[in-house]
């Protein structure tokens, strides 16, 4: 007489672990693109209610999955190091950061890949969500440019799709003499990051106000020096200054 088989029951922390690694597999196998909800399901060893249970589809998993891996999204910009290396050199790491990360991993590649292929909700909401993550770097970097005629957020989307596009581009051929499967065409393109960026900065009054800046001269303000001196010894431009002395008013 054939016995049926006990089924063995998981936790759902188990169950998740089986089905992270197993996208892991999958991703690194066939690419985002090509994963389907029964593939996954047999790759983790999982029943269909189980998944369905928990993903309405294999987009949905897709979407919690590169929000917790993706440049923008999860984490991986240390926002706080904007005081200490400065807007301008912050600016450049992060563009060369982001050239990095799609040099070394290729799911960061399938991620744009399947962002921009896939017709799905998921994928609107991804692109969405990168949007509203980098509304506070923008507004930050439109504050530093607002006297100038830089119009920061059109460079900063052109200078990112450019390295989206070249690292998307690369096993097909060079693009327009850059071959970034070369280690020419990899410093090539930093360099002229570089450069783009000293050029857009150039114009723009150093003396930007950090929150140790902003602390001082609250401080020397209170101690009744006048805003002539403060502006000189903290390399600070009256404007900002007054700006800086108008937002503590407000707050108390």
């Amino acid at each position: 007489m054939e016995t049926k088989k006990k089924r063995i029951r998981r936790t759902n922390a188990e169950v998740e672990s089986a089905i992270s690694t197993a996208m892991d597999r999958l991703v690194e196998k066939h690419g985002l693109l090509n994963i389907t909800a029964n593939m996954l399901m047999a790759e983790a060893g999982i029943e269909s209610p189980v998944f369905f249970n928990r993903y309405g589809s294999i987009d949905d998993l897709i979407y919690e999955y590169i929000c917790g891996k993706d440049f923008w999204i999860a984490g991986k910009l240390p926002y706080k190091d904007i005081e200490s290396q400065g807007p301008e050199d912050y600016y450049i790491n992060t563009l060369l950061k982001l050239a990095d990360l799609l040099r070394e991993s290729k799911f960061s590649r399938d991620a744009l890949t399947w962002e921009l292929s896939s017709e799905s909700e998921a994928a609107v909401r991804i692109a969405g969500l990168k949007e509203m993550e980098n509304e506070a770097l923008l507004l930050y970097y439109s504050k530093v440019f607002k006297d100038t005629d830089i119009n920061i957020r059109g460079i900063t989307a052109i200078l990112i799709s450019a390295i989206y596009y070249l690292y998307l581009h690369k096993n097909k051929s060079a693009f327009c003499g850059i071959d970034l499967n070369t280690k020419s065409g990899r410093d090539e393109l930093a360099g002229l990051l570089r450069t783009v960026v000293r050029r857009m900065f150039s114009g723009v009054d150093s003396g930007y106000a950090d929150s140790r800046t902003v602390e001082t001269a609250r401080r020397m303000a209170d101690k009744g020096m006048d805003t002539r001196t403060i502006s000189e010894v903290l390399d600070l431009s009256e404007e900002d200054l007054r700006e800086v002395l108008a937002e503590k008013s407000q707050a108390e």
